[in-house]
């Protein structure tokens, strides 16, 4: 091969030999050194195994969770959408419907948008959007 010195010069069979991972100056089994004992092996493997289940346990759980709060933000949506068409009534005393029951129903059909549910919103009886407009509060 190449001569850089005294003491460098390497047969073509100690270069072979140390490709192959064979005897050489680092240790029986290569430039890297010892291989890794078999306990060693089976703790990698034990660690990649258990990587491995929790993120498969991580993904039935986030599944699950979406999954309920899925059908929770759906019923919300169904409930909003129903006293969201509600109409309005009015006292007989006052003549006047309440702020506070025509800020349900306007909160209610905001709530409805907010929460992107699917379908279409039943319009405001025409008593609501009479009032909300009295109050200066959003139909939606």
């Amino acid at each position: 091969m190449s001569d850089q010195g005294p003491g460098r010069r390497e047969s073509f069979e100690q270069l072979v030999s140390l490709a192959k991972g064979q005897k050489g100056d680092k240790g029986e089994t290569g430039a890297a050194g010892q291989g890794m004992t078999r306990g060693a092996r089976r703790a990698v493997i034990f660690l990649f195994a258990l990587a491995v289940a929790l993120a498969g346990m991580n993904l039935l759980f986030t599944s699950v969770t979406v999954n309920h709060l899925r059908s929770a933000v759906l019923a919300q949506c169904q409930f909003n959408a129903d006293l969201g068409a509600a109409p309005v009534t009015v006292s007989p005393s006052t003549g006047r419907a309440s702020r506070l029951g025509v800020l349900i129903i306007s909160d209610s059909r905001t709530a409805w948008h907010g929460l992107g549910c699917p379908g279409r919103l039943p319009p405001p009886a025409p008593s609501f959007a009479k009032w909300a407009k009295t109050y200066h509060l959003p139909v939606g």
